[in-house]
This record gives C-alpha cells, structure tokens and sequence, in this order.
C-alpha cells in the first residue's frame, strides 16, 4: 500500500524552512498572487556563526502561511498516544496531513552527515509505501540540492529516537516540538497586492529592517539581521573573509541571489500578464499653468513634455484627486503663455471659473486604439465614447441629446 500527499517541486529551495511549505501549497493556481506579493525582502544573521545564511525573509512561514493549517505536537503526546514514531506519522498521512520533524542527520543515508556527526534537522515527510517500509521525505540533501527522496521506516525511527534532548533543546527552540500540516480552504481568495510589492521594494533598496512591522512574531527573540541591498556589501566581505581564512565557502547564498532575481521576473511578468495596475496607478495626468506649478507640485522646473512626475503638494490631493497617482504623484505637464499661447488662454478662463489652474490630460483614443491623427478620426472616437463635446479649431462639437 502507499500513500503520497501532493507535493510540487518550490520555486524557493534554497533552505527548507521556505521550500517545503512551498511544495505543499505551490500545486494551487490561487497561490501565485500571494506568493508574488511575497518574498521581496532579502536579510542574513549578523553574527555569521554558521557562515553566512541568506535567505528570503518570511519570518515564521511555517505558522504565518495563510494556505497551511499549522498544529504543534510535542514528542510526549505521540509517545502517550502511538508506540512508533513510525505509526504516527503513517496515521497523519493518512489523516491528509504533512508532518515536519527534528532528526539526528547520523542515521538518515542521504544526509552529509550520515555516519559522521550527530547533527539535528527537520525532515518534511508526505508520504509512505508499506510494501518497502519506506517514507517520502524532503530536504537538502548532501548535493545541497532540495529533493524528494526515500527513508526506510527503520532508519526514520533510529533518527528520531536517538536525537539527544540537550541537542533537540538548543536547535531553533525546538525542545520535542513537531509540526503537522494540513492544506486550508480559504472562504476567500488572496489578491494580489501591489502596495505591499511597492513597500517590500522599498525595505529592500533601502535596505530597512523588515522585522519592525512584525513585532508580535518576535516575543521572544528578535533577530539581529542586515536587510536588502546591504546583503550584497556583506556578502563581498564575507568572502573576502573566506578567502584569506582559507574556509569553506557555502554556495547557497549565491544560490538564494539567483532564485532573487528570478522569482523577482516571475512577478513582474505575472504584473504584466495577469494584473491591471494601469487603473490603480496611472490616472489621468494634468496639465498646469507654468506660473502656477509651484501653487499645486513638488517641483522647482517647468515640464513642457510630461517627462517629470512630481508629488502633488498634500493639501491639493483633494482640490484633484483624478490627476493624483496612489504614491501621490502626478505626470505633469506645464503650459507656457510663449510656447502655448491657446492652451494657456483656455487654463486661465478655467482658472477665472473655478479657481483651479490646471485641467485632465489625456490621449484622445479609445481603449485598445490608436490615438486620433484626422479630424475623421477624431469624430468617429468622439460618437464612440463618453464624451460631452469636441473641438475641432474653431468648432465646438455637441452630441444631439436622445428624446
């Protein structure tokens, strides 16, 4: 008999913490536009004790993840209930449940420390075949390589029941926990979320301390971390250290660096393919009297030719919320009384009607069309969309009103 929970090869396999939660939830369509609002931010622990562990910062993705039901059992409840680990671990398979567990590495054949030290480490298990007496497990192994591979029931249980409890105590806090997973169904789906895209990039190229925004996460212990762009500074000086020590040289932050850069092209083409921003980021942009400019915008030159995109000074945005982008900038175009002489008579009429020197500016096309270049052209486009009146030199256009 065997039974395999589905599983998918992660797009983050760098460490495991990130690809086995990953592998189970990946095989949803309905992930990728959370998964593409995440895993931005870069960081790695100051303190280098073992070596220089860069990852994606997803603090506590194990229990944050909100795809996974996450339960916490402690070795003493499966001791009371079940006389093998090896059975528990049957019976959460069974029950549509992942399980991730604390193993001493000595006993497990594709571990680099097989035979060599006694080392603790998690072991994600999906699945199992009585027939071999064998589970599915999933790690990086001694290639450094994430895989799925196989573990006999016998060395599962020597693993697990000779990991020693001083060394269980001092790995990530673990002290006899282990975590059982199930897939959640969520009443609502997860959209995908640009402003928390727009503010990660930010933490990243600034390089912010990301883990400001997650105190509650931290109770116990926060994090001493470099983030973002400064990553890459420590990163050179690391293995300038390497070198002249004549150490061992861990490739996996070099990795973490590639899988960066390609999860960050799989986001921008799901942007491009898969999400409007157009609505939400790029409104109709104004064009403004020149001696005005300075009255409305952030800006201490002219911008004839739309070039600049200045911020709309705070107390305007409401004066014109339809020409103010969601960071509270605007493309403006200026208009020159010289260079613009009509354009710059029809602001100042505005001007003298309603206070506001500045009026919407946008092609004259409609959606999916090129923009206008006849007056035939303008005339069709004009009837086609909602438009009260056109001007055409001197002539003012009117669409007849119906009954």
């Amino acid at each position: 008999m065997e039974k395999a929970l589905p599983v998918t090869y992660p797009a983050i396999d760098a460490y495991n913490n990130i690809a086995n939660v990953l592998s189970i939830i990946q095989g949803d369509d309905r992930v990728a536009e959370w998964l593409h609002s995440h895993f931005i931010q870069l960081c790695h622990d100051k303190s280098f004790e073992d070596g220089f562990t860069l990852s994606f910062y997803a603090p506590y993705l194990i229990k944050t993840c909100p795809w996974l039901d996450t339960q916490i059992v402690h070795k003493r409840i499966v001791e009371k209930g079940w006389d093998d680990i090896t059975r528990f671990l049957i019976d959460c398979i069974d029950s549509g449940c992942y399980v991730i567990l604390l193993v001493d590495q000595f006993y497990i054949p594709n571990s680099v420390y097989y035979q060599k030290s006694h080392r603790p480490h998690e072991l994600f298990v999906s699945g199992y075949h009585l027939g071999n007496e064998e589970f599915y497990i999933s790690d990086n192994f001694a290639s450094g390589k994430y895989k799925r591979l196989a573990c006999s029931f016998e060395d599962m249980r020597t693993a697990y029941n000779k990991l020693s409890p001083e060394i269980e105590l001092n790995y990530n806090n673990y002290n006899g926990m282990m975590f059982v997973l199930s897939k959640k169904e969520l009443a609502e789906p997860i959209p995908f979320h640009p402003q928390l895209v727009v503010h990660q990039l930010e933490n990243y190229l600034h390089a912010k301390d990301s883990s400001a925004a997650d105190q509650t996460l931290y109770a116990h212990n926060k994090p001493d971390c470099s983030y973002g762009l400064q990553c890459y500074s420590n990163l050179i000086r690391y293995v300038g250290h390497v070198c002249d020590c004549h150490e061992y040289l861990d490739i996996r932050p070099f990795h973490v660096i590639y899988l960066h850069k390609k999860q960050m092209y799989s986001r921008i083409e799901f942007m491009r393919t898969k999400v409007d921003l157009l609505s939400a980021f790029r409104p109709f942009a104004p064009i403004v009297l020149e001696e005005e400019q300075t009255a409305y915008f952030s800006m201490e030159h002219p911008s004839y030719y739309m070039l600049l995109v200045p911020y709309i000074l705070e107390e305007k945005r409401s004066e014109v919320p339809s020409i103010t982008h969601a960071d509270g900038t605007g493309r403006v175009q200026t208009v020159s009384k010289p260079i613009n002489p009509k354009l710059h008579r029809l602001l100042s009429s505005f001007q003298r009607l309603t206070g506001t020197p500045l009026l919407l500016n946008t092609s004259f096309n409609d959606n999916g069309e090129p923009i206008v270049e006849t007056p035939t052209d303008a005339i069709r486009c004009f009837l086609n969309i909602d438009l009260d009146g056109l001007v055409l030199d001197k002539w003012l256009i009117r669409k007849k009103k119906r009954g």
